[in-house]
């Protein structure tokens, strides 16, 4: 390979997962949210359990877990940069979720939920593990 090929040759990252610091990240969640065309106000009440995965020490995809009763849990606001590639978002994303589950099964849940109304976030739940029920989410503001 000549030495032009391989300084347009994009070199692999390194990822890896944290915790979610409202101070530090926060504002990533926001910008994301916002870019993606979602209300901003999805960052609000924000879980306890965050967590973030880096790619190249940048934050790419932010996860969180609502820990409910009985050994249930609820993946919430799974979002990633929608200015990254593809396939490090779908990669940071796996990770994220991958981690995320690790940290369910030491926290004792036995099952985990979430709602979503992407196709593509369907299709990639069921890689690992998750499947659709027939049940219809129904929701009321107070």
């Amino acid at each position: 390979m000549q030495d032009s090929e391989q300084a347009h040759q994009h070199k692999p990252g390194k990822f890896v997962t944290g915790p979610f610091i409202e101070s530090e990240h926060r504002e990533y969640l926001e910008t994301w949210l916002k870019e993606r065309s979602y209300d901003p106000s999805r960052a609000e009440n924000l879980p306890s359990l965050g967590l973030v995965c880096f790619y190249d020490k940048v934050p790419a995809a932010i996860i969180f877990l609502r820990n409910c009763e009985n050994g249930i849990g609820m993946i919430d606001g799974l979002t990633s940069d929608p200015n990254l590639p593809f396939e490090i978002r779908n990669q940071a994303v796996r990770i994220a979720v991958s981690r995320l589950l690790q940290i369910c099964q030491a926290l004792n849940i036995k099952q985990i939920i979430s709602f979503t109304d992407s196709e593509r976030v369907i299709d990639l739940s069921k890689e690992f593990g998750f499947s659709e029920t027939k049940h219809k989410v129904i929701c009321r503001e107070i």
